[in-house]
């Protein structure tokens, strides 16, 4: 299959919306399933596993109508990416700077706010083809309207290695700023902390 760039002019990057929902959902049940491919990518959840528990935290999200974008085609939901102010990612997960084991030359000096870049998933069928580039886009955008400058992401490493998020981190521009470990349904789960300064 030739790999083509998508027609900017017949995708729609916006804030996701309610009426998204059930194609955001269909999307990450797609991408976070049990079986976890390393080069499409993945999302560390099985979606198939509490269904209304995911949709629940989806429409969450997109009531507070900030940081959750989408990518839509012919008002379909081809991709998603779900971020969070330092404020909404430190009440999700209050002890997150303590749990990363921290490069010894990454700094937090200057670095009062940022953007927790949690979710991006990509429709199978339009991976690879800078979607998720064009998502990116859109929230640097909003984020420097609003004078932040940071974004925070993480990638898991193992037990799978999610290649296709590495290989977008690189593309993008991200530094390596630490490691974490988390226990995820009885496993502990590796993920790299990466950086960007927009």
């Amino acid at each position: 299959m030739e790999l083509t760039q998508p027609d900017a002019s017949k995708i729609l990057i916006r804030k996701a919306k309610p009426k998204d929902l059930e194609g955001i959902f269909q999307i990450a049940k797609e991408v976070g399933s049990a079986r976890k491919n390393m080069n499409t990518g993945f999302l560390i959840d099985d979606y198939s596993v509490s269904p209304d528990k995911h949709k629940g935290k989806f429409k969450e999200k997109i009531a507070s109508g900030n940081y959750f974008y989408v990518a839509v085609e012919k008002k379909k939901p081809i991709a998603f990416l779900m971020a969070n102010s330092v404020e909404e990612w430190e009440s999700t997960c209050p002890n997150w700077r303590q749990m990363v084991r921290w490069r010894p030359d990454f700094y937090w000096t200057g670095i009062k706010t940022f953007i927790y870049s949690e979710k991006m998933a990509v429709d199978i069928n339009y991976a690879g083809k800078g979607i998720a580039s064009l998502l990116y886009d859109s929230m640097m955008s909003d984020m420097l309207a609003v004078n932040i400058h940071d974004i925070f992401s993480e990638t898991v490493i193992s037990p799978i290695p999610n290649m296709a998020s590495l290989g977008f981190r690189r593309k993008q521009g991200f530094t390596l700023a630490g490691v974490r470990y988390e226990e995820f349904q009885n496993n502990i789960v590796t993920n790299l902390v990466f950086h960007k300064k927009i």
